[in-house]
Formats: structure tokens, sequence, C-alpha cells
């Protein structure tokens, strides 16, 4: 099993309010966030900071310090009220708080403090800091740093905005179809608003909680287009900017007049100013060259409800939309980035994007200050090296990869129909609509698309309607909405079905459904089914749970296999095709290099959400058991930063259930009480009590097995509020008799004595349909 990365980031903005922490791990082309806090600095920090332009050198020095130990501070609190302990943490990337920032055209220059010596000493933990300070070594203006993250884990998917708002304002755009991303500062973001905000409130309010001030005010359209008319708004990227510019000397003295006699319009101008200013920079830059599908915002600008208002009025009809639907908290996107930037840096791999800053050259940026762990972290790189070597002989080739070096023979005189989503890719990540639609020697002659849309951006249950593809023309016929099946119509002019979906190894997941359906339509209409053959992420080698009852039949529940049932979609296939007697023309293009005990960071491939909610291996590896609670009145966190790693109610008492849990000794489980409020689905913006499941050790972890022990916990602790509905608990169990089980109060053991028999039963009967060893 690959090593874990820890890293943190440390963000201090411009708004000098505090700091934010993220602990974090990464993968190849992933991430995963795991924990999340803000210390907020005493008042009497903040006021040093907002002063510090004009302090002496002896003055600078101090506040260099008193800013490293409160880093460090905030660090160790972090990490002691998370119980992880700092030898757990690799690196830490602090940005460090901007005191200046001196873009220019010959020679940029910034300066950062919060002393990087005191944290890598008082924590243990090297650090990686002064990332601005290396870029203008390049020739950069020190900023954005950001856009590089942006690009690296959101540029193969549809053109994007990412908007932070800070105390400045700056916006990444990239996608598929831009090959370096677009980034800038865009101007103020909160610093002019927090500015009136002090005023009014004489220092006791720092910022416009929720934008509610600004709300209550009216705008004066004139002062917005008098401060609009400012130089940097026409001065074209790379450009970047900071306090040194917008400050209370920006402010127009017909605002200033009015700051006593009328805050709220103040703060309300300074609010759309914001907003104003940021979409006038799209027009400006960006909406000339490219189409832009969606505005994501971070920062602490996103919280503010009547400056998010004014944008979205302002860019209707583009979408606006917050960096939580990714999983990341709008405050912890910054940090994430420069843990991230932190990590690549110990690594000696590039970290930043010279088109955002204007850099000569793309490097490595940031000063490295050893900590105790610094041995231990060449040590760690070395191990790693050599895993990654291992791992890089067990390189797995997709069906898609297969059909590639097969020059597409099998395809080749056939008019094509593909059944695909944003899953369907080649191991170098290019999408298999694009391989075969650029192939002269294949005829695509239509799509077809999954639960959640050919793109994979709808939720759970959404019907999806027909639509055309937008870069090949071709028609994208829906199989999750009016029709669930292929109709006559839409197969007349097919000579086969190209399947190329991936799976993530559970029964209730909709895709296999949908795979059985086109064999059933195949085999009625004499039609080719040819099945690009994907990973059971979760391994090919661990099968859990009973098979599906005869008599239980829904889209959820179809095929006869197991929860977990240990398949990869080609052997589903070849399974259902031969033992349903279909008989149907079925080819299964096989991968090359797959063994079954392989887990999916095991195969060098990259991991894509498989729908909107499934984000990541460890969402794919407690799916079958965390998913099953949906039968119940639980939430399992869909919308929250960590979906299926969760579950909780608004009347679960996290610690009582945790500690339930801990008692039973789960192998490879630990359980955390843990708090998360759903943004979708059940109880949604409601606080839930809950248990976070840790996974300590995946191959002996067995999720539904956990399953069955938290549904016996909550109906003893909450006879009263605990709900299953039984038809539903019968379609992700797969059994008549669990009900039956549970009304003769049989123990957690007992039922899974008998549904471990039924496994094991099913692991033998699936042996002559096995493709892979």
């Amino acid at each position: 099993m690959p090593m874990k990365r820890h890293a943190m980031g440390l963000m201090s903005g411009t708004s000098a309010d505090g700091v934010s922490l993220v602990l974090a791990s990464f993968g190849k082309e992933s991430f995963d966030l795991e924990n999340y806090e803000t210390f907020d600095y005493p008042p009497g920090l903040t006021q040093k900071i907002l002063e510090s332009q004009n302090f002496r050198a002896p003055e600078i020095s101090l506040l260099n310090f008193e800013l490293g130990n409160f880093f460090s501070d905030s660090v160790l609190k972090f990490l002691q009220k998370k119980r992880i302990r700092p030898q757990q943490v690799a690196v830490i990337g602090s940005h460090g708080q901007t005191i200046f920032h001196g873009p220019g055209k010959n020679f940029s220059h910034s300066f950062q403090i919060g002393e990087p010596s005191l944290l890598a000493q008082r924590t243990g933990i090297t650090v990686v800091s002064d990332f601005r300070a290396s870029d203008c070594a390049l020739g950069g203006e020190g900023a954005p740093l950001v856009p590089f993250f942006d690009d690296y884990f959101f540029g193969d998917g549809p053109t994007r905005a990412f908007q932070n708002i800070g105390g400045i304002g700056n916006v990444t755009v990239v996608g598929k179809d831009i090959k370096f991303p677009i980034a800038f500062d865009t101007g103020p973001g909160n610093c002019l608003i927090d500015w009136a905000v002090r005023q009014a409130s004489r220092n006791n309010l720092k910022y416009d909680l929720r934008g509610t001030l600004a709300k209550r005010g009216k705008v004066l359209g004139d002062i917005v287009q008098e401060m609009a008319h400012h130089p940097f708004f026409q001065r074209p990227p790379p450009k970047s900017t900071g306090r040194e510019l917008f400050n209370e000397s920006f402010v127009p003295a017909t605002l200033k007049s009015k700051i006593k006699k009328c805050p709220n319009d103040c703060i309300a101008t300074l609010t759309y100013f914001t907003a104003f200013t940021i979409v006038e920079s799209y027009k400006r830059f960006i909406f000339p060259k490219h189409r832009v599908k969606e505005v994501i915002l971070s920062g602490g600008g996103a919280k503010n409800r009547t400056l998010v208002a004014f944008l979205k009025d302002i860019l209707f009809p583009i979408p606006v939309a917050r960096m939580d639907q990714f999983g990341v908290p709008v405050q912890a996107k910054e940090p994430l980035a420069f843990a991230f930037f932190a990590w690549r840096a110990i690594q000696g791999k590039i970290n930043h994007s010279p088109s955002a800053t204007g850099a000569h050259k793309a490097a490595i940026l940031g000063k490295i200050t050893p900590g105790i762990n610094f041995k231990g972290i060449l040590s760690f790189l070395l191990c790693f090296l050599l895993i990654t070597s291992l791992f890089a002989k067990e390189k797995v080739m997709l069906g898609i990869d297969v059909l590639q070096a097969q020059k597409f023979q099998p395809l080749i005189g056939k008019k094509i129909g593909l059944v695909t989503n944003q899953t369907g890719r080649d191991r170098k990540g290019k999408t298999t609509i694009d391989i075969l639609h650029e192939a002269p020697q294949v005829h695509l002659v239509s799509l077809f698309s999954p639960e959640h849309g050919i793109r994979g951006k709808e939720g759970h249950g959404i019907p999806i309607v027909n639509s055309k593809d937008p870069r090949t023309g071709l028609t994208v016929y829906s199989l999750y909405g009016k029709n669930t099946r292929p109709s006559e119509e839409m197969l007349r002019e097919l000579d086969a079905l190209v399947f190329d979906v991936q799976d993530i190894g559970a029964r209730f997941y909709t895709y296999i459904t949908t795979l059985a359906y086109l064999l059933e339509e195949s085999a009625r209409r004499n039609i080719e089914l040819i099945v690009l053959d994907r990973p059971n992420p979760i391994t090919g080698s661990i099968v859990e749970g009973e098979p599906l009852d005869p008599q239980i039949k829904h889209f959820t529940a179809y095929l006869q296999v197991p929860v977990r049932h240990g398949l990869t979609i080609g052997e589903i296939a070849h399974w259902y095709n031969r033992t349903s007697g279909l008989n149907a023309r079925l080819t299964v293009i096989k991968m090359e290099g797959w063994k079954r005990n392989l887990w999916w960071d095991e195969t060098g491939l990259t991991f894509r959400p498989t729908s909107p909610n499934i984000r990541n291996l460890k969402a794919a590896t407690l799916y079958p058991g965390i998913g099953a609670l949906e039968a119940t009145n639980v939430s399992v966190g869909r919308g929250a930063k960590t979906p299926f790693q969760i579950f909780g109610a608004p009347w679960i008492d996290g610690e009582a259930v945790s500690e339930r849990l801990t008692f039973f000794n789960l192998p490879g489980f630990q359980f955390k009480s843990k708090k998360f409020v759903p943004s979708l689905d059940l109880y949604r913006g409601e606080i839930c009590g809950g248990v976070e499941v840790i996974l300590t050790d995946r191959n002996v972890a067995r999720p539904f097995d956990l399953f069955v022990y938290i549904v016996l916990i909550l109906r003893d602790l909450y006879p009263d509020k605990f709900e299953m509905r039984w038809v539903e608990i019968e379609r992700v169990t797969g059994s008549q008799e669990f009900k039956r089980m549970l009304d003769f109060n049989y123990s957690a053991e007992a039922i899974l004595q008998i549904t471990h028999q039924k496994a094991s039963q099913f692991e033998d009967s699936r042996k002559p349909y096995l493709l892979y060893e």
C-alpha cells in the first residue's frame, strides 16, 4: 500500500484577520483534505500588521517573530485538537503574512513575515516558505500562485473561473481546452469592505458577517464608476496587487465623508464595487477568448451573501458555485494549495505556473527550513521513489488502451454507439469519446450516458434528458431518465455498442444495472456489445454481503451478485451473459497488467470521481457499507467535505456511537466523533452529530460488516428515532431475511455468519467467469 503523504498548509491573507490551517495528503493527481481550522489574530496583532508599512527595522523584526510564534502556537493547538502527532506531518507550507507587495515591470519584490525558523524548531516539522520571493527572483510578480493548484487538479474539466476573494481578489481560468492557466489579481476582495466595517464600528467589528450590513445599505453607483476608472483595472495580465494600492487612500473622499452618517451605504458601495471589478476583469480579459461554464468561489468573501448575490446578478446566466462542491471549504483552498506546493518542493518538483505571474520559466518555489524530521523526509522520499518504481513495473493497460494498441480492429466497418461518461478515459487521461471520434477508421454515430450524465455532474436520482455533445456534435441519449434502456430508435443505425464506464465494485451502484440492460437489449436485437474493461477499484479479491435475492428487482438491485462483488465491469458482463442464458454477442477487451489483489492506487492510474459524491478511493472503499445506510434516515454526508466517510443525524450522539463501534474492535477501522452539515439530501443545512470512519487497514476492513453493526447500534440507542425503510433495506442488503433476523434480535455476529457463508458460496461459483488471476 503506498505511503501516506501528510502535509500542512498555512495561509494568512491580505485581510490580516488570522491564519487558516489544513492537513492534507496528496496522490499522483488527487488530494484528500483531512482537517481544516482558522485561528483569528488578536486585535492588537491585526492592527500591527495593518500599520506595518510604516514600521522601522526593529519593529518589523519583532513582528516577524511574533507572527512566527503565533503560527507555531496555532499549528501545535491544531495538531493536539485533531489528535495528530507532529511526526505524522512531513512538511508545512507557510505562505506567511504579506506586509508589502511591490509588482513592477522591471523588478518585482514581495515581503512576507512569520519566521519559518521558529515554526520549524517549535514543531520539529520542515517548513517551506517565501514562495512569492522565489517567483519574483524568476522575473514574476510573485502572485498569484494558486493557479498551479487549480490547473493541476481541475485543468482537465470544463472551462471554469476559480475566483478567490480574500483581502485581494484573484482568478484562475482553467479547462481542458486551455493550454496554460489564465490568472491574475482582479483587484480588491475584502480589503476595502473590511476597512469600511472597521471604520463604521470603531474597530469593534473586523468584517461584514454574511454581508448583513451591505444588504441594508444603498449602492452609490457614481462612486463605483469613479473608482473603476483606476488604471489597474485596464492593465492586462499578468498582474498582481495588494493593500499597498487598495487601502484607505484609494477610497474617494466623497465616500469617506459618508462613513459615519451612512455606514451601510459605504459598505454596500464597496461590496458592489468588489463584485463589479471582478466581473469587469472577466469581460476585458477572459470572456472575449473563452466561454466560461461556471465560476467557483473561494476565500472569506465567498461567505459574504450580499457580495455573492451581486456577483450572481452581474454574471447571470453563468452559474456561480463554491469550492465546497469539490470537498474543499471556501477558506481552506489557499492553505491546501500551499500544503501541495510544499509537498512538491521537498520532492524537487515544479510548483508554479509562469503564465500566471509572468516569470521567465517554471521552477521550484520556496525556501526550505529543515525541522527535526528533515533526515526522515529524505529517507521517506527515497523509499517513496523505490516503491513508485516498483509500481511503475505493474502499469495497467485499460481496455481502451488495449483497443488503441489493436488499432481499433474490433470496431472497423461498424457503426458504433458509445456508452460512457467522465470516467471513460485512457491511462493518459484522454476521453474515449475523443479517441473514437478522432480515429479515422472508427464510425462513431451516437453517445449514451448513464446516471449522473455524460460529464458526471448530475446528482444521484436526477433524471437526465437527451442532449448534444458540444465537442463532437453527436446526439447523447440518456439511459437515466425517460429511458433506462436503449430503444429501438436509438439502436436502429448501430452495428455495435461500446461500453466504457468505471464501476466502483458495489451492487447498488447503478452503472452495472445499465450494463445488464444493454446486454439484454443487445441480445434482443442481435447487436454486438463491446465492453472496454476497467479495474475494480476496491480489488477483485474481496467479496462481501449476500447475493441479491431473485425476487428483488429494482434499478439499484438488479444483478444477483453480492453487495461487494469483486468483479471487473468486463467480468460482470461475461458472468451475466452466461448465467442468464442471454448469449448476447459480447466482446470484452481485457486489460493488461491488472491483478485481482490490486487497489486502484496501485495501478498507476488516476482516480477520477465516478459521481459527484464518490470523489476518492476512500469513499469508494466505504461505499458498500456506508452507502447502504441511505436505506435509513441517516445522512451519509452528501454534499459535505467527505461523503461516505461519515454518517450521522441531528439526533445522533457521535461520541456514544463511536464508543460503541470501537468496543466491537472491528478489524481495519477506527471511529471518531464528528459533527457535519450536509448540503444535499437528508438533513440538508442541519448540524448532524455523527461518526467519521477511518480506514486503518483496507485489506482487512469489511464495510458491509460495519453497516450491520451500525444498524444494530442505532436501533438500540435510538429506538424512537432511527428508521429503516424496509423496501430499500431489502434492495441494499439483497435479502428478504434481514428484517426477520432483526425482528428476532439476531446479534451482528449471527447475521454476519450467514452473510459470510453466502458470500463465500458466490465467490466459489464465480470462478469460471473470472478473466484475471
